[in-house]
């Protein structure tokens, strides 16, 4: 997670937010059910309105332009960004362009052919999730549909895949290891 969310969400969940969590089985694992209300990934609409008093603090702002910097080479900063603009102005054609953006950007992923490469899968994965979640209002029911199947698809290529599977000693961080540094 970029610094400027760290540092936003951060401040604005010092506050807390509480709630009884609901459980609920998908795919044989047990998950959380979210609250019906965006945005709900990272804040809630009562934050909104002090992200921009946030944003334009001092102390912000060299991570304010390192990440204006980061954003021009990174797709996934860039689309983070535009995400909290959008939340914070209320600009629907930035926002409009922001979910067409990200689901091109998550059409595209693949998983990277390096050592680690989920780290990247699940970088990519949460750019989508913030978009999904906080222009939730600009999305037609396909584009709802676009990104749950990008984001499916992406966790189907992560570690413990998805549905998950049960780890062992054939399966999981060992066998990884295992796979990558061996010629089997």
């Amino acid at each position: 997670m970029n610094k400027l969310l760290v540092t936003i969400f951060l401040a604005l969940l010092a506050g807390g937010v509480h709630s009884e969590l609901a459980w609920k089985e998908v795919h044989g694992a047990r998950v959380p059910v979210p609250p019906a209300v965006h945005p709900r990934l990272y804040l809630r609409a009562k934050h909104i309105s002090a992200l921009k008093a946030r944003r334009e603090h001092p102390a912000l702002a060299p991570i304010l332009k390192k990440l204006a910097d980061r954003s021009k080479r990174r797709p996934d900063f860039k689309l983070e960004l535009d995400a909290i603009e959008y939340l914070i102005n209320g600009d629907r054609e930035l926002g409009r362009r922001t979910v067409h953006d990200t689901l091109e950007f998550l059409k595209k992923a693949k998983l990277p052919d390096r050592h680690d490469p989920c780290r990247t899968t699940g970088r990519n994965m949460v750019t989508g999730a913030i978009v999904y979640d906080w222009l939730y209002p600009l999305l037609s029911a396909e584009e709802k549909q676009a990104f749950i199947k990008e984001l499916i698809r992406l966790a189907e290529t992560m570690e413990c895949r998805y549905p998950p599977v049960k780890q062992g000693s054939t399966t999981g961080h060992a066998r990884y290891a295992l796979c990558r540094n061996s010629d089997l």
